[in-house]
């Protein structure tokens, strides 16, 4: 026969009574916060907090601090039996934290469901949002994100760069040569083999940044 797993009962009690847990090495920023709320106000409370017998979160400490901000007094929880600072507890603490981790993602099959998703560009309380949606696009697909950034841009112009005319001037020595560029007010040095008059403006691609349209790279 299989060993009886323990189910616990749940309980409401008052957020104010919760205590995050002094061990607790995870935070949860704004952007986080943000989705959780989103969440909670659609879906509502579908996961359960988990507390030691002193009322210590061991689980759900970004599910508490959102119901905090959406001002909610009470919330639905599983109290565990346990101290606070038992091993037991920290197990908890750090299982509930780190086993999630643990999966294999298809990157193809979150793709195809966050883009379902984003048909009416409605991604907040998925944990992803327009750039991060971007971001995972461009790495399952690169070339099929390449094409489409570039979908609805203007055409390439290439515009002739032959010259007007062409002169050749020779030279009898470097002195020469050196009277002649300050003449005709150009940079002339060693390796020169052609120059245009007027000057034209020396632009390097060292001095542009590249971008790819919806990403911050």
């Amino acid at each position: 026969m299989p060993t009886p797993v323990k189910i616990h009962p749940v309980e409401t009690v008052d957020v104010s009574s919760l205590t995050p847990h002094p061990k607790n090495y995870r935070t949860h920023p704004k952007e986080q916060l943000k989705h959780l709320c989103e969440s909670i106000l659609e879906h509502g409370l579908y996961r359960n907090v988990v507390i030691s017998r002193e009322s210590t979160i061991l689980a759900g400490h970004g599910v508490v601090e959102a119901v905090k901000h959406l001002g909610m007094t009470e919330i639905q929880v599983i109290r565990l039996d346990v101290a606070a600072d038992s091993k037991i507890a920290l197990k908890v603490l750090t299982g509930d934290n780190e086993i999630a981790n643990l999966v294999n993602v298809s990157e193809e099959s979150l793709l195809s469901v966050l883009r379902d998703i984003d048909i009416d560009n409605d991604l907040l309380g998925t944990g992803f949002d327009s750039g991060t949606l971007d971001a995972l696009f461009q790495s399952v697909s690169p070339v099929k994100f390449a094409e489409d950034a570039w979908n609805g841009m203007p055409e390439f112009v290439h515009d002739d760069l032959l010259p007007h005319h062409q002169i050749i001037v020779s030279f009898k020595s470097d002195e020469n040569i050196a009277e002649f560029a300050k003449l005709m007010k150009v940079q002339v040095g060693p390796r020169t083999k052609s120059v245009w008059f007027p000057p034209e403006e020396n632009i390097s691609t060292l001095d542009h940044t590249y971008t790819i349209p919806g990403t911050d790279e």
